[in-house]
């Protein structure tokens, strides 16, 4: 009797310690597990991601070469300018969105394994890619903007120009100048609270900021937290940057009226896209399965698809111009509740039909070039656009047809130069930073 009691006992303990060893390796639940293994190799990366990732950049993309193609100032066209308009509903939010949610997983893995934040090391693997070709883009641009002043300045000089030309000069030129008096704004990241000779580099001053201040943020306070107060801390900060928006918007004897300096692209007025991307990663990681279980179904299912839908339909009938308070305010909201409608489908549900279609290999040449894309995608499209004015002036004038047809080659023009850029400028740039900086990180 003793040795069978003894025996029992044997394998309860084994049964225990392998139970033990189960749960430790998958971290508490089976979902935070396969996320982490998801982004622990590329290969097994989140797909519908990559999709995701290059419907943005497209829009983005289509978005400023309508506008800073010179298009505009040629043609009108109603439909189309309605299409330009609902697509700037869609801005970069998803970016934000995107940054937010892999980031912070990043550093909570981090933290779950080692229970630390390495924050050199942290900083230094982000910015392996990101920073050299950065700089490059931003000192290639301040002297292509220099130059361009000093010649602008002689072909004034020397040229008869009507008054009303010549007013429309002197003001370019002026605020060319004051874009190249503010370009450092640029290689210090606050290139979103000066406005540079760059109009899109704004973007990368957020995320930057993001990458120095949120690890910080998250290894002192927010990861020592249970998941509910982690929740009310993150929903606080989600709250902030729309309550300033709103009282921006309200008191203009005291800001003024300059939106886009004032709402669209400060960081404590945009910061909400990426704090909802910082919430969803929370609740999928560590509440993953919960979630699974009770928006299973397919109505639910459903509704995660139909709601953006709705949005977007309300999105597009209330806002009357980019700057009016409903555009300038909970719209930004309503966005970022859109993609993470769409974000929980694509995570929870990975076989439906959106899921796949998002997961197609067309899509990750392009996304893998996003950041590329974006960086160069003003420069390279205007090189192209004035090559096709030039090499076909008279469809310059035919409209809409003009437009597709132009805007289809400008893009595939850029996605080729985009990767020559990647492959032969950005990769050996990234491979030297990495050398570079590699040893000195590796001893801290």
């Amino acid at each position: 009797m003793e040795i069978v009691i003894r025996s029992l006992r044997n394998r309860i303990y084994d049964f225990l310690s392998i139970y033990i060893l189960i749960r430790k390796n998958i971290r508490c639940n089976s979902f935070t597990g396969l996320m982490e293994q998801k982004t622990e190799n590329k290969k097994e990366e989140i797909l519908p991601f990559n999709g995701l990732r290059a419907f943005a950049i497209i829009v983005v993309f289509v978005y400023h070469y309508y506008f800073y193609s010179g298009y505009t100032a040629a043609n009108k066209n109603s439909i189309l300018e309605a299409f330009i308009e609902m697509l700037h509903h869609f801005e970069v939010n998803l970016f934000f969105i995107l940054s937010g949610f892999l980031i912070s997983m990043a550093l909570w893995k981090e933290w779950s394994e080692n229970g630390r934040i390495r924050y050199l090391d942290f900083f230094l693997k982000r910015n392996y890619r990101l920073l050299p070709v950065y700089y490059l883009f931003i000192t290639i641009s301040y002297w292509i903007n220099r130059a361009s002043y000093s010649f602008s300045q002689k072909w004034v000089a020397t040229k008869e120009l009507s008054v009303p030309d010549k007013l429309t000069a002197l003001h370019v030129m002026e605020s060319t100048d004051n874009g190249l008096r503010n370009a450092w704004g640029d290689f210090v990241f606050l290139g979103n609270y000066l406005r540079g000779p760059n109009i899109h580099t704004w973007f990368l001053s957020i995320i930057e900021q993001f990458y120095l201040i949120f690890p910080f943020f998250c290894g002192f306070v927010l990861f020592k937290r249970d998941f509910f107060t982690r929740q009310c801390i993150l929903w606080c900060l989600y709250l902030i940057p729309g309550i300033l928006r709103i009282y921006i918007y309200l008191n203009p004897d005291i800001f003024g009226t300059d939106y886009e300096t004032l709402v669209f692209r400060p960081t404590h007025t945009r910061a909400d896209s990426i704090v909802i991307g910082v919430i969803l990663m929370d609740w999928i990681v560590n509440r993953g399965d919960y979630l699974k279980k009770y928006l299973s179904g397919r109505m639910i299912s459903f509704l995660l698809i139909l709601l953006p839908v709705l949005i977007l339909v309300f999105v597009n009938l209330k806002s009357e111009s980019i700057y009016s308070f409903f555009s300038g305010t909970v719209r930004f909201n309503l966005i970022d509740f859109v993609y993470v409608s769409i974000l929980l489908s694509v995570i929870l549900f990975p076989n439906t039909f959106l899921a796949k279609g998002l997961s197609v290999k067309f899509f990750a040449p392009i996304s893998n070039l996003s950041y590329t894309i974006y960086i160069w995608h003003l420069l390279l499209s205007l090189i192209s656009f004035g090559a096709l004015k030039l090499l076909l002036p008279d469809l310059f004038e035919t409209g809409l047809t003009f437009f597709v047809l132009s805007l289809l080659l400008s893009f595939l023009f850029t996605l080729g130069v985009s990767w020559l850029i990647h492959r032969y400028v950005e990769e050996p740039l990234s491979r030297l930073f990495k050398r570079i900086f590699s040893s000195s990180s590796g001893r801290h």
